[in-house]
């Protein structure tokens, strides 16, 4: 795990993270932006990851898992309302269509880290390796404080 100090935390949040070029014959627009876990509290073992993935190629993609050294394991989860009640479902995988992007939030798609193996706190790094069809994309989530959590739009 890695901690920053501030200022470098800060920058590290508004700077997208990474252009991802796959395969062949993919363009050099797939992105992915506005990575963050929102602190959890002390003692809780899981954390939820939100990012946007910004697909701007011709091709579809899929993000088929993920994997973190810091935790046992990492899945895809959707959020589910029945009536009132919120409860989360995991999913095998999640299609990035081409020319779309995918907006991971609270209430919504969302990694989630299980059996994180130490405390995270404000201003931590996790390193993911995110599972495409076509390649593994390495990304930094910074741990923030849950009301800093980025306001996502496109509902």
């Amino acid at each position: 795990m890695i901690t920053l100090q501030r200022p470098y935390g800060v920058l590290l949040l508004i700077l997208p993270f990474v252009a991802f070029a796959g395969g062949a014959g993919c363009s050099t627009s797939f992105s992915i932006s506005n990575v963050q876990i929102p602190a959890p509290l002390p003692g809780q073992k899981n954390a939820a990851i939100y990012m946007t993935i910004q697909n701007g190629t011709s091709e579809n993609r899929t993000l088929m898992g993920a994997d973190c050294e810091d935790a046992a394991q990492v899945e895809i989860h959707e959020t589910i309302m029945d009536g009132s009640v919120a409860s989360m479902r995991r999913i095998d995988r999640l299609p990035i269509a081409a020319q779309s992007s995918v907006q991971m939030g609270p209430g919504r798609i969302h990694l989630m880290v299980i059996n994180l193996k130490r405390e995270l706190k404000e201003g931590d790094l996790l390193e993911l390796n995110l599972r495409f069809d076509n390649g593994i994309q390495k990304i930094y989530a910074p741990v923030v404080a849950p009301n800093d959590v980025f306001t996502l739009s496109g509902e």
